[in-house]
């Protein structure tokens, strides 16, 4: 079997995004095999969804949402009848991966992610790199990501006081709010964002773990 992370056979300037975005991680060897994975495994659920899962429940979907497991949300996620079921929708505070509504008809995953640009036959409208899709402001996850001390000492962040010894050496687990409103603001101009990811972060960073 033909290794696909070194013999995609594309040629100059088609290659697909895990060859491409892995030129910008020249120290990380082994980011284009997690980045060929990652697609792959949600090409793989899309299709068992479409082949398995519908024709077992005699229902299709009439839109597919993908999702990531650390994306804290600042407000609900409006019902699925109010998008526009016709386009690809991301939200404006985050990236493709975090939220994304793809209408039926469309993949999941982007085409490009692993088959060569000039190759791809799919009607739907995926930006190379999502720069000109459809951001919804109305959808609001934060990334957690773990952060040192540090960050909040310098930003006079109060934090919990009791310790734990789950809490590993990165620091506590905190709302990228900075970078949520950064978004927030190019995509959703003529709105003032300050303050609404910061008094959700108090309430995530203090918040009791469930039981």
């Amino acid at each position: 079997m033909a290794n696909p992370f070194q013999e995609h056979g594309c040629s100059a300037g088609n290659e697909p995004d895990y060859i491409v975005y892995s030129r910008t991680k020249p120290n990380e060897k082994d980011y284009p095999t997690r980045f060929f994975s990652q697609c792959k495994r949600v090409d793989i659920a899309h299709e068992y969804i479409l082949n398995v899962v519908e024709p077992t429940i005699h229902q299709q979907y009439a839109a597919f949402i993908k999702t990531r497991p650390d994306a804290v949300y600042l407000r609900d996620v409006p019902p699925l009848w109010s998008f526009n079921l016709s386009r690809i929708t991301s939200a404006a505070g985050g990236y493709f991966d975090i939220f994304q509504l793809t209408p039926r008809g469309c993949r999941v995953s982007p085409p490009h992610c692993v088959q060569c640009a000039d190759a791809i036959t799919d009607p739907c409208n995926y930006p190379r790199y999502f720069m000109d899709g459809y951001f919804d402001s109305r959808v609001q996850p934060v990334l957690a990501r773990p952060t040192g001390k540090t960050f909040f000492d310098q930003n006079k962040i109060k934090l919990p006081r009791e310790k734990s010894s789950r809490r590993d050496k990165k620091g506590w687990l905190n709302l990228e709010c900075e970078r949520w409103q950064h978004l927030m603001q190019k995509r959703a101009p003529g709105i003032s964002w300050k303050g609404v990811c910061e008094a959700e972060a108090q309430k995530f960073l203090h918040a009791k773990p469930p039981k």
